[in-house]
């Protein structure tokens, strides 16, 4: 009965601004008993008639109001038959016909018994059955109506998840939880768990990330070791390709490579004679035929003073031929010499690139800064094969008072080298170079150990035969045995 009540409560129309306010049920019933003891001539307030509302008894029908049609004529329908009625039952008694019973000679029914009929209202004040309501119809009738209603307690036509306020029996949303920050972020205190789910999963994506990124890291890093070997690999190959098939080839020698030797091996190959001897002794002097015999390439820094010029120079050299760089960068010049008699100026740093090749003078005067012994060297420890006796003795020759063992020899080129050595120490003082037009002198002073072998550290240029100094040389740093490449 609980869901009826509630249907019923739901089921009462709005009041309007005008309508008289009725606090409960039980009010608004009893107001409506009273417009039923009001006199006829009174008349009822439309503006309380619900048009919407039907009565169930009429099944949605609606009677017309009084005169809506006209009387049929006479003679249309037949007139009532006589008694006994043609078996309908009699009309009623008139009233009074029968006295009423006494007081008392019937028990009362029992509540519910016998429900009122329909139209038949209670009396004023008296509260309407559970099942019953009253209704208008379109005239403002009151109609006494009684609901159906259905298993569910719900009334017929009134769907379950209407809203209230429509007969349903929707329930609200409950109320949202009290809520926690975290992070920046509002969560329920419910999904605790799902939060601490959450956060061991994102530190394990962090984990995986971490781990994904280190190895590509180190797959980036073996990437570029590969790249830089296979870079290495082509630049050895190009390298290899321009040394042998476009090197500078007439200041470069054709036998660049392969000019070591094993250690232990005897240099000297030489047979014994006075010049032989001479070169020998020098050799002996200076740090030992077996250890200069096994020098094949050097790397020398120092400084060139020409004239009132400091220019600082790194040289390499191989079998008689020098890379040289004069200056510095990006204003350096980049020579490539021959101690048999030739130079260019390259324009850049590849001895594989474009050149302009040099006069006579400049390129004596460059050979005579850098070259000391080259010429000597390849002729006594490795052009011995093919000539074994390339040295002249000039015997003893006097030269600004003192006397000197003069050794004469001439290169493939044609370029006549004579070297002075002193006596006393059988080192060498002085060399002259004479090339076609050009004659040079070089002095050689101040002999210092590098690295076990003896070379002079200063050495005075003079060009033809002038007197005065077309530069010092200054070696502050030579080392052998490095082997060196040429940029290519």
């Amino acid at each position: 009965m609980q869901g009826k009540d509630d249907s019923l409560k739901n089921h009462v129309r709005k009041p309007n601004a005008d309508d008289e306010e009725f606090y409960d049920e039980s009010e608004l019933k009893r107001g409506v008993l009273d417009e039923f003891s009001k006199p006829s001539s009174f008349p009822l307030n439309r503006g309380e008639v619900n048009p919407h509302l039907r009565s169930a008894s009429s099944a949605g029908e609606v009677p017309p109001p009084p005169g809506a049609f006209p009387p049929p004529p006479p003679g249309v329908f037949p007139p009532p038959p006589p008694p006994p009625y043609g078996g309908f039952p009699p009309p009623p008694p008139p009233p009074g016909a029968f006295p009423p019973p006494p007081p008392g000679a019937f028990p009362p029914p029992l509540p519910g018994a016998f429900p009122p009929p329909p139209g038949a209202f209670p009396l004023p004040g008296e509260p309407l059955p559970e099942n019953m309501g009253i209704e208008y119809d379109e005239n403002g009738n009151p109609i006494l109506v009684e609901y159906e209603y259905e298993e569910n307690g719900e009334p017929e036509g009134y769907p379950e998840e209407m809203p209230p306020q429509f007969g349903g029996n929707f329930e609200p949303p409950p109320a949202p939880r009290p809520r926690e920050s975290l992070k920046g972020r509002m969560i329920s205190q419910s999904d605790a768990s799902f939060v601490s789910k959450q956060k061991e999963g994102f530190a394990k994506a962090e984990e995986l990330e971490r781990q994904e990124v280190l190895a590509s890291r180190w797959l980036l890093a073996t990437r570029v070791a590969m790249a830089l070997v296979a870079l290495a690999a082509l630049t050895a190959a190009v390298y290899f390709f321009f040394d042998l098939f476009a090197p500078q080839h007439d200041v470069l020698p054709d036998s660049l490579g392969g000019n070591k030797t094993l250690p232990g091996e005897t240099y000297w190959k030489l047979e014994f004679s006075k010049p032989n001897n001479t070169v020998m002794r020098f050799y002996d002097a200076i740090g030992g035929t077996d250890k200069c015999g096994a020098v094949y390439d050097k790397m020398v820094w120092g400084s060139f003073h020409i004239g009132i010029k400091i220019m600082q120079f790194y040289c390499i050299e191989t079998r008689a031929t020098a890379y040289l760089k004069v200056g510095i960068s990006p204003n350096e010049s980049i020579y490539l010499l021959n101690a048999e008699g030739k130079a260019k100026r390259l324009l850049t740093p590849s001895v594989a690139g474009p050149s302009d090749t040099l006069g006579e003078y400049e390129t004596e005067a460059l050979n005579a800064l850098v070259f000391f012994d080259e010429p000597l060297h390849k002729a006594a420890f490795k052009d011995y094969m093919s000539n074994r006796h390339p040295f002249k003795s000039l015997g003893n020759l006097t030269y600004n008072d003192n006397v000197y063992d003069a050794v004469e020899f001439q290169t493939i080129t044609g370029v006549k080298i004579v070297y002075y050595f002193d006596i006393k120490t059988n080192l060498a003082a002085y060399k002259f170079v004479t090339q076609k037009n050009v004659f040079s002198r070089v002095e050689y002073q101040d002999y210092v150990d590098y690295n076990g072998i003896k070379l002079p550290r200063v050495r005075n240029v003079y060009m033809n035969n002038s007197e005065k100094p077309y530069g010092t040389a200054i070696f502050d740093t030579i080392k052998f045995n490095r082997d060196i490449i040429f940029p290519r």
